[in-house]
């Protein structure tokens, strides 16, 4: 009986595996060398840190036993990965450093494609695009048009609704009362949208002509079951 729970294993297979050293493993040298190596190296060009340790000790997995040799060689791809990104700050950054010009590039993108001289992009920071919302009711499309800069305008029949909207924009846009079969801006607008709302035109080809004659750019509307 004490013969046998001498010999019989106590504990099971895969965690032997794991957390025993193997007897019979051939051991290399190479691996944990490396590992200390970079440890070293780190020490000597400055900046080791707990992570460096970690990172060179990870070497010694190759002595243990077979699954660890096995776990740092399948994983010695995003190891070095690690290794190589967090060496750049010794020799990339520091071969870059007041090399990167951005008034080139600048400059040339005024010459090419500038309005007014500024770039596309500071002409439309400054002029932002107007946007005529039909039917706005309370102005619930008003918050996503505002966050990409247009400038909203808002249009509803209904003065209960044109006071709600005022009093969600809070000054930062512009909401009147209106028919979407009569209202014209007093403006051209980049873009009219219209929601929930297409069946209240008495003559929808009329009406789009209408929206075409003063949208520049893009009209959006849906449809649903009630038209």
């Amino acid at each position: 009986m004490l013969a046998e729970s001498a010999t019989s294993p106590s504990l099971p297979a895969f965690v032997r595996e794991w957390l025993l050293p193997s007897r019979t493993m051939k051991r290399r040298a190479l691996p944990p060398l490396i590992g200390l190596g970079y440890i070293a190296l780190i020490g000597i060009l400055g900046g080791l840190t707990m992570d460096h340790v970690v990172i060179g000790s990870l070497g010694l997995l190759d002595l243990y036993n077979e699954k660890t040799r096995l776990f740092l060689r399948q994983f010695l791809p995003f190891i070095a990965t690690g290794a190589i990104y967090d060496s750049m700050r010794y020799f990339y950054w520091p071969a870059i450093a007041n090399r990167v010009h951005v008034a080139g590039p600048y400059q040339l993108e005024r010459s090419w494609f500038g309005i007014g001289g500024q770039t596309p992009n500071e002409w439309f920071l400054a002029h932002h695009w107007p946007v005529l919302d039909l039917a706005c009711g309370d102005a619930g499309l008003a918050e996503p048009l505002l966050a990409l800069g247009l400038r909203y305008h808002g249009v509803d029949l209904a003065e209960e609704m044109v006071a709600a909207a005022a009093r969600r924009l809070d000054g930062r846009g512009r909401v009147v009362v209106g028919d979407l079969n009569d209202f014209r801006p007093a403006e051209p607008v980049a873009g009219t949208s219209c929601f929930r709302a297409i069946y209240y035109a008495r003559d929808r080809l009329a009406f789009f002509r209408q929206a075409a004659e003063y949208t520049t750019v893009k009209l959006v509307f849906d449809l649903n079951p009630r038209q």
